[in-house]
Formats: structure tokens, C-alpha cells, sequence
């Protein structure tokens, strides 16, 4: 494929010397022919002369002649006239060319090889994908003294993107992950055999490529190409690519990433996907979102949970917001789940494959930990039952269907644990929940711990085989009860609270609604039998893997603490109806309207 030497590349200009008319530029009849001798090269990108392409010429006392392409466009040879705009400067020993001209261009000279000083720009303008219009991506030429044929070559490397897709792009960035500088001031040594070194100074670690009143993708690929010093980039790259109508795609390039010299970096070839926005229509935000289809989606992801309205005042933690730098995934049930996960612009964007099952996402600061986590739930989405006055969701949070458990917690916890992956604290995360705390871990029993590490299981820390160490705290998941009465005392829905927007976990007033519990195929009814209670194990309080009590336990959290050991989580259970039971143990959760 044709690669014109374009704006959207980070235009670079090297500068040389030399001496020129306008009349008849420094050969006379003003035409000389430049020559791409070394082109990017990845099996279908190499650079050809666009339209206005130009390079700066530099010989004896001539500094900075300006040579425009007159013919030869979209080749690799191309004829180039002088525009004058010479000026009088120190002798160099040799010709030495630039693409493109730049007035600030400066060259000097130490024996045969030619130091190049030029400015790459910040931002550049970019209005064809595959066809680049001005020659700005940088080229350096250095031959023999009177020579009409001039031979560059290429400076720096590059990273290229293949899009497709249905839409306009009116804007793409790169950034390298690590703060390495991409553009500024370039110096560039280079003598008859080409470059020798590069540096770059006094810029930034983004670089902007506008598009004009867009670039229209279709199903045939088209890849934006940005040019980039070589040399190693650590932690890798990230290119965001922004639609007219406001879509931002992500693609986060894991590093160490090495780019080489007059090559270009590949990213395999991405559909520009449509995002929907899971904040939408909704005055709430929260720790779990619906996944219903196969799509691109994004949330706010400078808010914990359900925000200021979910600040309890007894709660350490009083500050709502978050001020991520990044996102990734941290476990998913099936593997392909999710995918592009990426933080931008205060949202975390990801693509889910519509298949069922349950993954938890992240955003992280400068150092990659962990500041807050979601629950993403891939699943027909439920829907509500009427009881009386209370509102149920028709199946546990994290479940496929109604016989499905879910996902597990421990009592006062936003992060789930799937029964598909093991417990064991020596394999890692993404395919065993690792497992912490217990009574020699003391500082691994807080709060603060268990947001910083939501795949992680807290085994109980000895007080009261509770997962946490601190003061009992009975208003991490809102409504309490007062008394045996089950009367409410409170209707909160809190930031550590694991439902979707609009539902919040089941008080025991609640699973109390219609004053019945019958046994049914597989586990327990309530209001009627209108309301289904899978059977369900449960995480031992330590961590060390499930329990099945088959028919003996179908259980589920309330948000209650008990009235009597404020340490115990408040379940609903067959046996005895309600029960307290360690809030270290993992049980499943089922969600009412609020």
C-alpha cells in the first residue's frame, strides 16, 4: 500500500546547507530529482512524494534553499524546483537535504557527518488515510558536494493503526506510556551512509493528529501511520482515535515495545466501534453494569459506586470521587469476556463479546494499582418481580438464569467471586482468586485492602471470623434493621453496595415480603412463590474453597448486620429463616428496586 509522506506523521525538518538563487537555485536550471532510497517497510507501507512535498537543501555557504516537488507524486523519485529563501551561512562540505522545509532548519558540520537541528510539532493535520499530503514525515539527505540526485533516508520509526468501520475520524493521538518524548527538538546525525543517532528534547510524550472535517472509514482497512523516534518504549503506547460524533477508541500497546529505524510498529487491524454509554438515561452510577449484547461500552469512571449519595457517615472513606490513569482487566469467567479495556478522558471504555458470564475491570493510577473496580455482568438482562411493596430482580447478581447462584461476597464487599475459578494463593490473578489476610495479616483485614485488591479473597482476620479488623461497620451495604421486628431503620444505598443502578441488596424486611418460604425444586420461594432462591454453597471463612450444603442452604446476604453481634452478616436461610453468619463467609446476593 502507498504511504505519501504526510501531516499526520509527526512532521520533522533537517536542516543543511548550501547556497541557492531563486533564478536559477544552486544547480542552475533549479531542478534536481530527491530520491526515497529507504523506505518504511512492514509488508505494505512505504513512503512515496506527495502533493507540495519539499525539502530544505544546504552546500558551501548556501544554508536553507526550498525545493518544491514538480513532478513524480505518488512515486519514490520526484523533480524538485527551487523557491529561493536561501541565506548566507557557515560552509558545508557536502549536500545535505531535508524533508520538509522549514525555515528554523539548521545543519552543521564535522568532517563528513552533518548534525540536523529541526522542531517536530505537537500536533499536525492530517485529511487523507493512506495518502500523505505535504511530506512531513521527516527525511534526511547527506551526499557528495554538486550532486542533482539526492538520496534520503528515514530518521524515525513509526506505529500504525488499521481501522474499519462506518464513521468519520476527526482526530487521533499517540502517547508513549512511559513519558518518553515524541516530539520537540529533534537532532539528527547523519553522514553518506545514512542516520547514525537521533535524540529528541523539549517535548511532550503526545502527539495530536488532526483530521480536518474527518477521514471516512469503510470495511476496507485504511492505518494512520505516526512517526516516532526509535529506540525502546518500556511500557508501550496508547493511540486513541475520536470520531466526528464524539466515539473515542483506545488501544493500549503493552510494553517493552521496540521501534526501529524506517519501520513501522503494527497494531493488528481494529474495527472502530460504536460505544454505548452505560450512564445513560440513569441519575446513578454503580459498582455493577448489565452487559445485555455484543458492543462497545463506556461508564464514569471517576465515581465510586453510586457517589456522595452513598457516604455513609461512619464510613472511613468520605470522598466519592476517583482521578484514575488507566484501566485493565482484572478476571474474567470466560476468556474474550471483555476486551480493550481502556481508561480516557475520565471514562473507562471497554468491548464486551456477549457471552455469558461475569469479568471485573479496574482503574489504576500512575503505578498501575488498583484505585476502584466494577463488576460486569454479561447476561439476558433480568427483570422485575412485584411483591407487595417490594420490587425483586428475578435472579442473584452474577447469575445466568434463575437456578444459577451468581456470584459470591463477603458480607459488606462491592467485588464478586465466581465458583468457575479456584482459590489458591500461589497462581495469580485473572485464573484463581488469590487469598489474603487471616489473623497473622493484620494489614491486609481493611477496607482500604479489599478495594486495592478486588479479585482477592480475606480470609477471616479473628475477630469474630470477620474479614474485617476494624470496628464493626453495619452500614457498608445501607439498611439496617432496629430490632427483631425487622422493622427498617435506614434506606441507603452505599458505595460498597454490589447492584446495578436503581437496586440495591435485599433488606431482610424485604425477604420478608408475603410472609411465606416454601421449598421448591432446587431451592426456596418467598412472596408466593413468585420469587426463586437457588440452593448455594459458600465460601469458607478462610478462603479455603466452597462448601456445598446442596438443599440444606439456599442463602443469600441481607444488608444487614444482626442486632446482636454487630460482626455477623444477616442471611437469609431455610432453616431457621434468618441467621447470622460470618461475614468473612462468601454468599450469593439478590437485588430489590429501590
Amino acid at each position: 500500500m502507498k504511504k505519501l509522506l504526510s501531516a499526520f506523521a509527526i512532521a520533522a525538518s533537517i536542516c543543511a546547507l548550501s547556497s541557492c538563487t531563486k533564478d536559477g537555485g544552486l544547480f542552475g536550471g533549479g531542478s534536481i530529482t530527491g530520491t526515497i532510497t529507504e523506505e518504511y517497510m512492514d509488508g505494505s507501507n512505504a513512503l512515496y512524494w506527495g502533493n507540495g512535498a519539499s525539502f530544505s537543501l544546504f552546500e558551501g555557504s548556501t544554508n536553507n534553499e526550498q525545493y518544491v516537488i514538480s513532478s513524480g507524486e505518488a512515486s519514490r523519485k520526484g523533480k524538485f524546483k527551487s523557491e529561493g529563501g536561501e541565506t548566507k551561512g557557515s560552509s558545508v562540505n557536502a549536500t545535505v537535504a531535508v524533508s520538509p522545509y522549514s525555515a528554523s532548519n539548521s545543519v552543521s558540520m564535522s568532517g563528513e557527518e552533518a548534525t540536523v537541528k529541526m522542531k517536530v510539532p505537537s500536533t499536525t493535520t492530517f485529511t487523507t488515510a493512506g495518502v500523505y499530503d505535504a511530506g512531513t514525515c521527516p527525511l534526511v539527505a547527506v551526499t557528495s558536494k554538486g550532486s542533482k540526485n539526492i538520496p534520503f533516508v528515514a530518521p524515525l520509526g513509526g506505529v500504525s493503526v488499521k481501522l474499519t468501520g462506518e464513521v468519520k475520524i476527526s482526530r487521533a493521538e499517540v502517547t508513549a506510556k512511559g513519558g518518553e518524548i515524541i516530539n520537540g527538538d529533534l537532532t539528527v546525525t547523519a553522514d553518506k551512509d545514512g542516520v547514525k543517532t537521533i535524540s529528541m528534547t523539549g517535548g511532550t510524550s503526545t502527539t495530536v493528529v488532526d483530521c480536518g472535517d474527518g477521514i471516512q472509514l469503510t470495511q476496507v482497512a485504511k492505518d494512520f501511520v505516526v512517526f516516532l523516534p526509535y529506540g525502546t518504549y518500556e511500557q508501550g503506547f496508547v493511540v486513541k482515535v475520536t470520531s466526528s460524533d464524539g466515539n473515542i477508541n483506545a488501544y493500549d500497546i503493552d510494553g517493552p515495545k521496540k521501534i526501529t529505524k524506517a519501520r513501522i510498529l503494527n497494531i493488528s487491524r481494529q474495527q472502530f466501534v460504536i460505544y454505548t454509554d452505560l450512564n445513560a438515561g440513569s441519575t446513578e452510577t454503580a459498582n455493577c453494569y448489565v452487559i445485555g449484547e455484543t458492543g462497545g461500552y463506556y461508564f464514569d469512571a471517576t465515581v465510586k459506586g453510586n457517589g456522595s449519595a452513598g457516604i455513609h457517615s461512619t464510613f472511613k472513606d468520605q470522598n466519592p470521587k476517583l482521578s484514575p490513569s488507566g484501566a485493565k482487566l482484572v478476571w474474567e469467567e470466560v476468556t474474550g469476556l471483555v476486551t480493550g479495556v481502556t481508561y480516557a478522558d475520565g471514562k473507562i471504555y471497554f468491548a464486551c463479546s456477549g457471552k455469558e458470564g461475569n469479568a471485573v475491570i479496574a482503574a489504576t493510577d500512575d503505578a498501575g494499582n488498583i484505585i476502584w473496580s466494577w463488576h460486569i455482568w454479561s447476561t439476558l438482562p433480568p427483570t422485575d418481580i412485584v411483591c407487595g411493596d417490594v420490587t425483586f430482580l428475578n435472579k442473584n447478581v452474577g447469575a445466568e438464569n434463575e437456578k444459577d447462584p451468581g456470584m459470591y461476597y463477603q458480607w459488606g464487599r462491592k467485588d464478586p467471586f465466581s465458583k468457575k475459578m479456584d482459590f489458591d494463593s500461589g497462581h495469580g490473578e485473572g485464573k484463581y482468586h488469590p487469598v489474603a489476610g487471616g489473623s497473622n495479616n493484620p494489614d491486609q483485614c481493611t477496607i482500604e485492602y479489599s478495594v486495592a485488591h478486588p479479585d482477592t479473597y480475606i480470609a477471616n482476620c479473628g475477630r469474630n471470623n470477620d474479614w474485617l479488623l476494624e470496628a464493626p461497620q453495619r452500614y457498608l451495604w445501607g439498611m439496617c434493621f432496629a430490632d427483631e421486628s425487622l422493622k427498617l431503620k435506614a434506606d441507603l444505598k452505599t458505595i460498597y453496595d454490589p447492584c446495578p443502578a436503581g437496586y440495591s441488596v435485599a433488606s431482610p424486611a424485604a425477604l420478608a415480603s408475603g410472609g411465606d418460604r416454601n421449598g421448591a425444586d432446587g431451592g426456596l420461594t418467598v412472596c408466593g412463590g413468585k420469587v426463586f432462591l437457588p440452593y448455594a454453597s459458600f465460601i469458607y471463612n478462610g478462603g479455603w474453597g466452597w462448601w456445598d450444603g446442596g438443599a440444606t442452604y439456599a442463602t443469600v446476604w441481607t444488608c444487614s448486620t444482626s442486632w446482636g453481634n454487630l460482626d455477623n452478616g444477616f442471611r437469609l436461610q431455610p432453616d431457621d429463616f434468618y441467621g447470622n453468619y460470618d461475614r468473612a463467609c462468601g454468599e450469593p446476593v439478590r437485588c430489590v428496586k429501590r
